[in-house]
């Protein structure tokens, strides 16, 4: 189990500079759809695929329970609105977007 995240994977180590590998710590932070899982299944899911990444990348990974969780829809909510001012340029030139005149996120 894991196959899922190769592309994912594949995608960091193609962008991440080699040299920057072994000392770059990855985090996998499931969302909605685990929090409909059992918690037994949940730990089964996200031990596999921190186990397939430990395996697959140099990446660093020191504690799987750390690294790899389930968030709460606060934390999920919040990563959202990052991600959406972030592709906005709300952050670094809100100036260049036209959402919400007056403010900046």
């Amino acid at each position: 189990m894991g196959e899922h995240l190769e592309p994912l994977l594949n995608y960091a180590i193609k962008h991440i500079p080699e040299k920057h590998h072994s000392s770059t710590p990855l985090f996998l932070l499931a969302t909605a759809g685990m929090r409909l899982l059992t918690l037994n299944q949940q730990t089964a899911i996200l031990s596999s695929a921190c186990a397939y990444t430990r395996e697959r990348t140099p990446f660093v990974l020191p504690d799987c329970d750390a690294h790899f969780q389930v968030i709460d829809g606060v934390t999920e909510g919040l990563y959202g609105w990052i991600s959406i001012n972030y592709l906005l340029g709300s952050f670094d030139r809100p100036d260049l977007h036209n959402h919400g005149k007056g403010h900046s996120s």
